[in-house]
């Protein structure tokens, strides 16, 4: 089993939905980790993003049977739900993204700078900790990993806070309100929560034999584009992989 490290940076906005019920004024919010309450991508999110991304973007559609899946797309994901009569376990492991750097204004008085990602040493070294555990890492290896990439792939501003602070400002993601409008007319109006784009999240996908396939699954996603979530005809979840171990 192959340990792989991505770091996955938000181009544009980014709303991939929790599901919950929500009794407040925001109608629709983001999935969170249900221990430290801050932004995630579950990892049947980024599964589901990922495999839509090879159907239709990467070109493994099945040659024969456009609703058959692709032999390649099975073996990494396993079969199509409704393909249950034949179905079949994908043979790798997805992880959830974690929440590694929150873009936010920067209100600082440096002119030019209109943002800044802020993370905590907490974050870092849990983030680090998984890193090693799920891939082998030597100690401490994971840490130097993590902030290695972090400062040659994102050239800009990091800031590493109190943990007080980044909790506030995960607590108080923007929300957007959408409308729907029908003949000009307001029809149902509802409340959002985004993730800001440029946040960056760390991702950790394990394969599974097939060096040939994994080298092409790894190369597909690389410096790649993919979008994630919900909304994507308004330009929501646009995301940029980049691979770093």
């Amino acid at each position: 089993m192959q340990t792989h490290v991505f770091l996955i940076r938000t181009l544009t906005n980014l709303h991939v939905g929790s599901g919950d019920a929500s009794y407040g004024a925001v109608d629709k919010l983001v999935q969170r980790d249900p221990t430290s309450k801050m932004p995630t991508i579950h990892s049947t999110s980024i599964k589901g993003a990922l495999r839509e991304y090879f159907e239709e973007i990467a070109g493994w559609k099945h040659p024969q049977h456009p609703k058959k899946a692709h032999e390649k797309v099975e073996h990494i994901f396993g079969s199509a739900v409704q393909d249950s009569e034949n179905a079949q376990q994908g043979h790798y492991h997805f992880f959830s993204a974690d929440l590694l750097e929150l873009a936010v204004p920067d209100e600082s008085d440096n002119p030019g700078e209109t943002f800044v990602r802020i993370t905590t040493e907490d974050i870092l070294n849990q983030l680090a900790e998984k890193a090693e555990l799920l891939g082998g890492f030597l100690p401490k290896a994971g840490r130097a990993l993590i902030d290695k990439a972090v400062g040659a792939t994102y050239q800009y501003k990091s800031k590493v806070v109190p943990q007080e602070l980044m909790i506030e400002k995960a607590e108080e993601l923007p929300v957007i309100a959408r409308n729907q409008l029908e003949n000009g007319i307001s029809n149902n109006l509802w409340y959002e929560e985004i993730v800001p784009r440029e946040t960056i999240f760390a991702w950790i996908v394990q394969s599974n034999g097939h060096a040939d396939l994994e080298a092409e699954f790894l190369r597909k996603i690389d410096q790649q584009i993919i979008q994630i979530g919900a909304n994507a005809t308004v330009g929501y979840g646009f995301c940029h992989f980049t691979k770093i171990n």
